[in-house]
């Protein structure tokens, strides 16, 4: 009861940044459950789009740092700053679309007229230049695994003065991202096909 009087004394409300709205102290601290319950949109939503982010800057960060120390292929450095960069802008606009989105109640005053963000991602020129960049980035994935998978079983990746050296932080980040790409492609199908079969299954059960 003392730790209870303690914190609504000095802490009567705060602010979460991620809900968009006010949090009394009242909503958090009976009990811990309740809090995980707040915190739901930050653990699943934004911490994925946070550690995306992560990822993808570290895709250019190392690319750029160990791009002269890949003798066995030059290529696989400019393959991770290439793709970082260009995963990195859609990823920064979705962040920022998804902010505007909450933000969207509190700006139904205003006057005058407005492009919404659904009417810019809906017209015809953000579609085409969409779909050349997906075109793009598929493409060069593919010539990524190329580059990776194919020098795997000669690459040296501590023998610095080796002609198939390539520096052992560089080449296997490139690998792990590669493999993970393709882990998650394939997790997000066994996904799909199986909601595909339920809905089936369901709507077979309701006739």
């Amino acid at each position: 009861a003392r730790l209870r009087s303690h914190f609504e004394l000095s802490y009567p409300k705060f602010r979460s940044a991620f809900l968009g709205r006010s949090i009394e102290y009242r909503e958090v601290v009976p009990s811990f459950p309740l809090l995980w319950c707040n915190m739901e949109v930050l653990t699943c939503k934004n911490g994925c789009r946070l550690l995306s982010v992560l990822i993808i800057l570290c895709m250019v960060i190392i690319g750029g740092v160990y791009r002269q120390q890949c003798p066995i292929n030059y290529l696989i450095p400019i393959y991770l700053v290439v793709y970082g960069v260009f995963l990195l802008v859609p990823t920064i606009g979705s962040m920022v679309y998804g902010r505007q989105d909450d933000d969207d109640p509190q700006a139904e005053g205003a006057t005058g007229p407005q492009i919404s963000p659904d009417d810019l991602m809906k017209s015809p020129i953000f579609s085409c230049v969409q779909g050349i960049v997906g075109c793009f980035l598929f493409g060069w994935f593919i010539a990524g695994n190329v580059w990776v998978y194919s020098v795997y079983p000669t690459v040296e990746r501590y023998n610095t003065t080796s002609p198939e050296f390539c520096h052992f932080v560089l080449y296997d980040f490139a690998f792990t991202v590669t493999t993970l790409v393709w882990i998650t492609a394939a997790i997000g199908l066994c996904g799909g096909i199986i909601t595909v079969v339920c809905s089936v299954g369901k709507d077979g059960e309701d006739v």
